[in-house]
C-alpha cells in the first residue's frame, strides 16, 4: 500500500506494518534518508494512544533504526574502542524501553527473543558483559535451543575469562564458554555467526587440552554454611547472582557462594599510602555485602519486631506501610547508591586524574572538567580496557541533573535518582497495594509515593548494579596492571609483598 504523505491519516496497525518494512529495506539498501523517514513515522506514532504491545513494538523498531544508522554511518571497525557512541546509547535506551514495557510479554516470541538477544549483544559490545549474560540467560530459559543467544553467551564468557586474575576461575569460565559454543553450532545459525563460533571453539582447543572440558567437575557440592539461616541466605544470593564472585555469573552453583573477588595485584608507588587501593576496595566490598544483607532481611524477615512495638503512627488513609523491615530495604538502597561515587573516588586516585575531591562523581568522572558537553577526557578516549568501558556505560544508568537525563540509557534512571533524593532529603511514602488506590505520579505531590513491591524491585535492581560496578572495577584494575607491567622498564626493581587474609 502507498503511504499518504500525511501519515496522520494512516491507521496505527497499518503504519506499524509499513514502518517495519521501511526500516528493513532502508537498512538493506544503506538508505539513510529512509531511516530518517522512519524516525518521523515513529514520532507520529508516539503521539497516539497505543496498546501496550504496540508501544513495546514501537520501542523495538526505534532501537532498530538507531542500530541501522550506526551501521550505515560508521565504518566497521573504526569505532571499536570509541567509548562515546550516540547510536548505541539510543539503541540500548529503546531496547530497554521495549523490555520494561508492560506489553513486552504480549509480543510474539520472535520479537521477545530479538529484543533480549540484541540487549545482550549491545551490552557485551560496550563492556557490560555481566548484564549481557543476564539477557542471554533470559532468552535461553524461554528458548533453550536458540543458537544466537547460546553462542553469543559463549563469546562473552570467553572474553570475560581473559579478564579475571584467578587461574582457577578463568578455567571454569572458559569451560562454560566452550560448552555453550559447542551447543550453539548444533543449532540453525547464520553462516557468519557459525564461522565466528567455530573460530572461538578452535581458539579454546588450541590453547587448552580438549579433555579438560570433558572431565566432570562438581560445582554444586560446596557448603552453604552450617545453619539453615545461613544456607537460606546464601542460596538466595546465588539465585539472584549477588555474590562478588565471577563464578556466580555462570549460575547458582554453591562453588560461587562466597565473596572472593578483591582488588588484583597492584604495584604501588612510594607516594601512595600503604595498600591504599586494596583497603579502599575492601571497604566498598564490605559496604556492598552489608547492603545485600539489609535487603535480604528487609524482604525475608518481615515478622513483627519489638523495635516497632509501642510506636505511635497514624493511618493516613492511603494504605501506608512502615516497619523496621522496610527501613532495612531503605538502608540497602542508600548504601548501594552511595557506592558508585566511591568507585569514582578510587578511580580518580588510581588513574591520577586530579579531580578535586568535592567534584568527584561517578556520572561526571569521565568528562573534561566533569562536563558532558566538553567530551571525554583524553585518559578514556579509545582506551583499550573493556571492563572500564563497562563502568563508563554503567554510569549512564544514573543521573544527577537534566543533562544526564538526555544521555541516560535506562528509562528508570530518573526514578532511581528521584527515589534516592527523597530518601535522603525529602519524603518517600510507601504503600501496601490495594485495589482502587491510585498513587500520585512523580511531580504531582511534594512526597514520592511507591507501592512496597515496586520499591523493593528497584532496590534489588540497584543492588545488582552496584555488584556489577564492583566486578568491573576489580577487572578493570587488573587490565590496567597488565598494561603497566608490559610497559614497565625491565630493570625497575619491584618488591613483592603478600597480603595476609584478615581473620573472620
Amino acid at each position: 500500500m502507498q503511504i499518504p504523505h500525511d501519515v496522520r491519516l494512516v491507521p496505527t496497525d497499518l503504519l506499524l506494518i509499513n514502518l517495519a518494512y521501511l526500516i528493513d529495506t532502508s537498512c538493506d539498501q544503506n538508505d539513510e534518508q529512509g531511516l530518517k523517514q522512519a524516525l518521523n513515522w515513529i514520532t507520529e506514532l508516539e503521539t497516539r494512544e497505543l496498546k501496550s504491545a504496540e508501544r513495546a513494538l514501537l520501542h523495538y523498531f526505534h532501537s532498530n533504526v538507531w542500530a541501522d544508522l550506526k551501521q550505515i554511518m560508521q565504518v566497521e571497525g573504526s569505532q571499536t574502542w570509541n567509548w562515546q557512541q550516540e547510536y548505541i546509547s539510543k539503541q540500548i535506551f529503546y531496547l530497554r524501553s521495549a523490555r520494561y514495557s508492560p506489553g513486552f510479554m504480549n509480543l510474539d516470541q520472535g520479537h521477545r527473543l530479538s529484543i533480549s538477544t540484541n540487549l545482550g549483544n549491545t551490552f557485551s559490545t560496550v563492556g557490560r558483559f555481566i548484564e549481557a549474560l543476564y539477557y542471554y540467560d533470559e532468552v535461553i530459559s524461554h528458548h533453550p535451543t536458540f543458537g544466537m543467544a547460546i553462542g553469543n553467551k559463549g563469546i562473552a564468557l570467553l572474553y570475560y575469562s581473559r579478564l579475571v586474575y584467578d587461574p582457577g576461575h578463568r578455567g571454569l569460565i572458559i569451560r562454560n564458554a566452550y560448552s555453550n559454543l559447542i551447543k550453539a553450532i548444533t543449532s540453525e545459525l547464520h553462516p557468519q555467526a557459525l564461522s565466528e563460533f567455530e573460530r572461538a571453539i578452535k581458539q579454546i582447543q588450541d590453547s587448552f587440552p580438549t579433555k579438560q572440558f570433558l572431565e566432570d567437575y562438581k560445582p554444586e557440592e560446596y557448603s552453604l554454611g552450617h545453619t539453615k539461616a545461613e544456607q537460606d541466605y546464601r542460596s538466595w544470593c546465588l539465585t539472584k547472582h549477588l555474590f562478588l564472585n565471577p563464578l556466580n555469573d555462570l549460575g547458582a552453583y554453591s562453588i560461587a557462594a562466597r565473596d572472593v573477588l578483591s582488588a588484583p595485584s597492584i604495584v604501588y608507588a612510594h607516594k601512595h599510602e600503604t595498600l591504599y587501593f586494596h583497603a579502599f576496595f575492601d571497604q566498598l566490598k564490605q559496604e556492598y555485602v552489608a547492603a545485600r544483607y539489609f535487603y535480604y532481611e528487609g524482604i525475608k524477615l518481615k515478622t513483627a519486631s519489638f523495635v516497632d512495638k509501642e510506636l505511635h503512627l497514624y493511618n493516613t488513609l492511603d494504605y501506608p506501610s512502615y516497619g523496621i523491615s522496610l527501613e532495612r530495604v531503605k538502608s540497602s538502597y542508600r548504601t548501594s547508591y552511595a557506592l558508585f561515587d566511591k568507585v569514582a573516588y578510587l578511580l580518580n586516585a588510581y588513574l591520577e586524574l586530579g579531580i578535586p575531591e568535592k567534584q568527584i562523581s561517578f556520572r561526571s568522572l569521565w568528562f573534561i572538567n566533569q562536563k558532558h558537553k566538553q567530551g571525554l577526557r583524553s585518559e578514556f578516549t579509545n582506551r583499550n580496557n573493556w571492563p572500564m568501558r563497562g563502568l563508563f556505560w554503567l554510569s549512564k544508568d544514573l543521573v544527577e541533573n537534566q543533562q544526564d537525563i538526555k544521555d541516560a540509557i535506562d528509562p528508570d534512571a530518573f526514578d532511581l535518582a528521584n527515589i534516592r533524593n527523597h530518601l535522603e532529603h525529602k519524603m518517600l511514602r510507601l504503600h501496601n497495594e490495594h485495589i482502587g488506590i491510585n498513587l500520585p505520579k512523580p511531580g504531582q505531590a511534594k512526597s514520592y509515593s511507591l507501592f512496597v513491591q515496586d520499591f523493593e524491585n528497584k532496590a534489588l535492581k540497584l543492588l545488582k548494579l552496584a555488584r556489577a560496578a564492583l566486578v568491573y572495577l576489580s577487572l578493570s584494575l587488573n587490565v590496567e596492571e597488565r598494561e603497566r607491567q608490559s610497559s614497565r622498564e625491565p630493570n625497575k626493581i619491584i618488591v613483592k609483598q603478600r597480603i595476609p587474609k584478615l581473620d573472620e
